[in-house]
């Protein structure tokens, strides 16, 4: 089963079972799960027969807004996949989302106005974070070494786990809850100011940090 966010912003679902594709739209996921499981029961139905006629026919999902962290997450563009394996029930959520600033380093240039370089383990950028005032306010402030275009940014995200597990559909959505509202911290370490600053002044090849941090 798949479920994603339609152009118009309808949450959709479908299902394959062998040669039959079962389907379930609607403005909340949850609409869209029971349709999806009324068309099952049926055993497969003609859109037109349903939308419009049995179900409202919703043009956009623009009429509610999300009531769950699920539906959210649909709502927001994300995807995710249901399969069955041993005997339960499994929600993949993967997505790659943004790189965050690690906790760590931003108490270090909150508290002691430090400037840390750090780094993502096969990733082909450093990341630079510092202080920096904003009028009366200290900010932290975040670069990456060499710099990178927006295009870049998005092909360098990091793909997070998010896996869900229940004996039912139910239970697997019920679950997904806590998955779809978790923070994930990337695998990071921190580079010594001197190399970093370096790193920086291009005296280091880029290809060589994560040599130098495995010695």
């Amino acid at each position: 089963m798949h479920g994603f966010r339609s152009g118009g912003g309808l949450r959709v679902l479908t299902l394959s079972k062998g040669k039959k594709e079962f389907y379930g739209e609607s403005g909340i996921l949850s609409e869209a799960l029971r349709i999806l499981n009324d068309d099952v029961k049926a055993g497969g139905r003609e859109y037109t027969s349903v939308y419009g006629n049995i179900e409202d026919h919703y043009m956009t999902g623009a009429y509610s807004s999300d009531n769950d962290p699920v539906d959210a997450w649909v709502c927001s563009g994300k995807k995710f996949d249901i399969s069955f394996k041993d005997g339960k029930v499994e929600i993949d959520m993967s997505e790659k989302e943004d790189i965050h600033i690690p906790e760590p380093v931003k108490r270090r240039v909150f508290d002691n106005q430090e400037t840390v370089y750090w780094k993502i383990p096969k990733m082909k950028r450093m990341f630079k974070s510092y202080p920096e005032s904003w009028g009366r306010v200290i900010g932290c402030a975040t670069q990456t070494i060499p710099s990178w275009s927006g295009a870049e940014s998005i092909e360098e995200r990091i793909e997070f786990p998010r896996i869900s597990v229940g004996d039912t559909v139910q239970e697997a959505l019920e679950n997904a809850v806590d998955i779809a509202i978790k923070k994930f911290e990337p695998l990071w370490y921190e580079i010594p100011y001197e190399i970093g600053k370096m790193m920086e002044d291009g005296e280091i090849k880029m290809n060589e940090i994560d040599k130098l941090h495995a010695s």
